[in-house]
Parts: structure tokens; C-alpha cells; sequence
């Protein structure tokens, strides 16, 4: 079990995820994949995860949160969590003109549970790449069809909520 940890970079970033279960600690490779961490830890400091539920839960394979159809305020700035267009809009003023990019990592696999990751996929960019968005998902077990497909930037990591979750 050790070997499968210890091909993954060192984690650089850290979050704390407040949910209505308790936190969920997130380590993250913000050297590996600086455009994902980025935008997460963005919208985590603008509190756009806080009264979010994990709208998709596949049993034995991830739990997934992030848009809804509420209009909210974040910031400064009034933006619909359902609304793609705005969320890239929002994410590019806070950010300073992120765009995302396919952010694949060699050392960074879905073959363990507890791995954060974009829910955009990554063939879905197209020739724009400015499709980002406000959803994220945790892996539940691993899953190796996903590599190459959704970029993975962090890993649940600590005595969290997500650990009771089978």
C-alpha cells in the first residue's frame, strides 16, 4: 500500500474544507498542476463551496460537488453556480486571467481513493481553453480509467468525515 503513496509528488498546498459532516482536509500539488489548485483554492477562499452538497455520489467509485442553480454572492461579484459562462468569467477576474490547461502529471494516478480532482474533463477543453468550472470530485476507490482524462491536483489526506465514507 506504501508504494502506491510514495510515487505521488509532495504535496505544496493545503486546504480545509468545512462541510456540514465535518472538515475534509485536502493536501495539494499546486507545482504539478498550478491552474486546478489555483482556481480551488480561489473559490474556496471566496466561499463558494460553503452550502454546497455533494450532489453525485457513486457508490465505490467518488462523491462530486461544486455548481448549483442558486444565484449567490461571492466576492465582490454576483455569479450563478449553474452558469458555466460566469464561473469562467468570475474565475478569470479573481485570478487574474487563468485559463486552464490539461495539467496531467506522470506521477500523479487515480490508483487510490481520496483523490481530488477537476470534474471538467480534460477532452472537453477543446481548441478554447478557457472551460473551467466550479466542480470537484474525490475518488471513493481507484480508478484508472481516469488518468489522462480529469486532472488530479490534491488528495484527502487526515483524520476527516471522508474517511467514514465506504
Amino acid at each position: 500500500m506504501s508504494s502506491v503513496y510514495s510515487t505521488e509528488p509532495t504535496p505544496t498546498g493545503r486546504v480545509i474544507l468545512e462541510t456540514n459532516c465535518g472538515p475534509i482536509e485536502i493536501q495539494l500539488w499546486c507545482k504539478e498542476c498550478p491552474t486546478a489548485c489555483r482556481a480551488f483554492l480561489q473559490l474556496a477562499i471566496d466561499q463558494y463551496f460553503c452550502s454546497k452538497p455533494f450532489h453525485r455520489i457513486l457508490d465505490k467509485f467518488l462523491i462530486q460537488t461544486g455548481g448549483t442553480k442558486t444565484l449567490q454572492q461571492y466576492g465582490n461579484d454576483m455569479i450563478s453556480n449553474g452558469n458555466e459562462e460566469e464561473i469562467i468569467s468570475y474565475l478569470k477576474k479573481r485570478c487574474g486571467g487563468i485559463r486552464y490547461r490539461n495539467e496531467v502529471h506522470a506521477r500523479i494516478r487515480f490508483n487510490h481513493r481520496g483523490l481530488v480532482a477537476m470534474a471538467q474533463p480534460i477532452e472537453s477543453v477543446g481548441s478554447s481553453d478557457d472551460n473551467l468550472n466550479g466542480q470537484f470530485f474525490i475518488t471513493l476507490d481507484e480508478a484508472p480509467w481516469l488518468d489522462g482524462k480529469h486532472t488530479a491536483f490534491g488528495t484527502v489526506s487526515g483524520p476527516t468525515i471522508f474517511n467514514a465514507l465506504r
